[in-house]
């Protein structure tokens, strides 16, 4: 039999456990109860080397070791035609191993598509799936509610997966009751699709209320996802939200979107006042291309956190102030206006990033701790492209009580960069709040 179970990265191996397994007697061993001989073989969860010599000792260790032995694996396609033709009937070895099985990591390309998923949603307890750099086709897809695994699996994540159509990755999130979290990175597909068959809905019917828990979306057709997500439609268009049902999300507290064109802001909007009070941890990114003051009031008609009163922590990306040309200032004053001016007189700038306050100043949530900005930068002037003193006012009244640069671009002068962005919160001093810094590039 072959087979390639998932390596462990060293900083995840258990320390040794002290004294040596060869002290013990036989008849010791064998008078260990079942719980305490699992939390002994359960130390080893970091070495597969030692599991594996584990397995030969006694029949007794046999099945507590592959259970741990074989809970991640890497899938192959004679490992798994090995454990699909020796399942069944009686208890065999593909049985235990089969059983042990939680989850299972796949890596394109793939050979032997068609029993790929016949084989990993007959897996007993598989609770977790990664896919990466796979093309999959309708064949790998067509599964039925009956497998076993549809209904414990908990977290899926795919990354670099490309289908024939959405309808088909829509059809797969049905079959997932219990799902818990979910990840998309990078998906594409050839076109829409329909949904047929049973799985397709009318507009008047009742979306059953989700399981997810945490939700990251990455790099992906945003506004495709979050219509099936939320309306159930598998569509493109802008959705009326009157006119659709509505599927509930009460148990998602964690919601990931770090590219949101702003021709998907609205859906954006929509989905978050859905969430209402069970969001607790947002990160987001707005892909601003244009120094229009029209967007940021487009953004605050369509985008507010008023509703989501349990938020805690909140990581915005995409904060770019890095553009050539250099958006034009205009100050109010008759002086000259300054690259470095903290803004004490009133300078206006035609910026895309006025309305991070403006969001910022719809937080209702008393439980809000943290709020993180990853900023790309490579000079201190282009810092004026965000309106320190409305940051600081709105900071200041709310129960933020840590902010987190994550700075880029700035190359070895990370000493300079955080002064110039301490300067320019220093009316926060007395607020107590902590600032920290992470520079990469």
């Amino acid at each position: 039999m072959s087979f390639e179970v998932a390596s462990t990265p060293p900083s995840t191996a258990a320390p040794e456990c002290p004294g040596s397994m060869e002290s013990f007697s036989v008849p010791l061993i064998h008078r260990l109860s079942p719980e305490l001989l699992d939390k002994i073989l359960g130390n080893l969860n970091g070495s597969r080397e030692d599991l594996a010599a584990c397995t030969t000792v006694c029949k007794a260790w046999l099945p507590v070791c592959r259970y741990h032995l074989f809970a991640e694996v890497n899938y192959r396609p004679d490992f798994a035609r090995h454990i699909k033709t020796s399942t069944g009937g009686t208890h065999t070895t593909a049985d235990t191993i089969s059983s042990s099985i939680r989850r299972v990591n796949i890596k394109g390309p793939i050979e032997e598509e068609s029993a790929l998923a016949d084989w990993i949603f007959r897996l007993p307890r598989l609770a977790e799936l990664r896919v990466a750099q796979v093309n999959w086709s309708i064949p790998a897809l067509q599964l039925t509610p009956e497998l076993p695994s549809l209904h414990r699996l908990l977290k899926l994540i795919l990354r670099y997966v490309h289908l024939p159509s959405f309808s088909l990755l829509a059809s797969l999130f049905d079959l997932f009751p219990a799902l818990e979290e979910l990840s998309l990175d990078n998906m594409s597909w050839d076109a829409l699709g329909r949904i047929s068959g049973e799985n397709a809905r009318n507009a008047d019917a009742t979306l059953q209320p989700s399981s997810l828990r945490k939700l990251y979306i990455s790099y992906c057709h945003n506004r495709v996802l979050l219509n099936w997500l939320q309306y159930g439609v598998v569509s493109d268009a802008v959705q009326t939200p009157d006119s659709c049902a509505h599927r509930s999300f009460p148990h998602l507290g964690a919601l990931s979107l770090p590219d949101i064109m702003p021709e998907e802001e609205d859906i954006f909007g929509e989905f978050l006042a859905s969430l209402g009070e069970s969001l607790e941890y947002l990160d987001f990114g707005i892909l601003v291309h244009e120094f229009d003051r029209r967007h940021t009031d487009d953004f605050s008609r369509l985008v507010s956190l008023s509703q989501n009163t349990g938020l805690k922590a909140l990581e915005i990306h995409q904060i770019t102030l890095f553009q050539f040309p250099f958006p034009v200032q205009h100050s109010v004053s008759n002086s000259t206006p300054n690259p470095t001016h903290l803004s004490s007189d009133p300078v206006t700038f035609n910026t895309p990033y006025a309305w991070i306050a403006s969001l910022l100043s719809t937080l209702r949530s008393s439980f809000v701790e943290s709020l993180t900005l990853h900023m790309w930068l490579s000079s201190e002037s282009q810092l004026d492209l965000l309106s320190w003193p409305d940051l600081c006012d709105v900071v200041a009244r709310s129960t933020l009580w840590r902010m987190r640069f994550r700075v880029s671009g700035i190359g070895r002068n990370t000493e300079s960069a955080e002064g110039w962005i301490r300067r320019r919160l220093r009316d926060l001093g007395s607020t107590g709040l902590t600032l920290e810094f992470e520079f990469s590039g």
